[in-house]
Formats: structure tokens, sequence, C-alpha cells
């Protein structure tokens, strides 16, 4: 039960509002639980998952991603 977490232990992992919280449940872009239909539950690791989805690229990973397709010959 240690990767269970209530609504309000979520919103302080995240650091975010409670009124952030509803609003990310709300539109359904965080996975959660209410198995009695009224009490809302999380799981850290799929909290863990949403958080670091969309990752953006250092300024050098880009430039190394930029000369690495510089180098490869056009395709004819």
């Amino acid at each position: 039960m240690e990767d269970i977490m209530t609504f309000s232990a979520a919103c302080e992992f995240l650091g975010i509002t409670s009124r952030q919280m509803y609003g990310y449940t709300g539109r359904k872009l965080i996975p959660y639980y209410k198995p009695t239909g009224r009490h809302i539950y999380f799981r850290k690791s799929e909290l863990v998952e949403f958080v670091t989805a969309n990752r953006i690229a250092t300024a050098a990973e880009v430039e190394a991603q930029a000369q690495q397709l510089a180098r490869k010959p056009a395709a004819v």
C-alpha cells in the first residue's frame, strides 16, 4: 500500500494546489482511482510517470542531434 496516495498527499508530492489537481482529474489528464466513488487515490508510480512525461531535450542534446543529422548523407 506504500504506492497508494491520498488526494492531499498526491498534491503535496507534486507540489501543486488541490485546485490544480482537481483540474487534472476533471480533464482526465492524470490517472486516479475512486474505489467508493467518493475519495480519490493515486499511485505514486503513476504520478512520477505523469510528471516525467514529455521530456524536453537540453540545448546540448538538440545541438548534438542536429550535428549527427548534418553528417548523414542526403537520401535520394
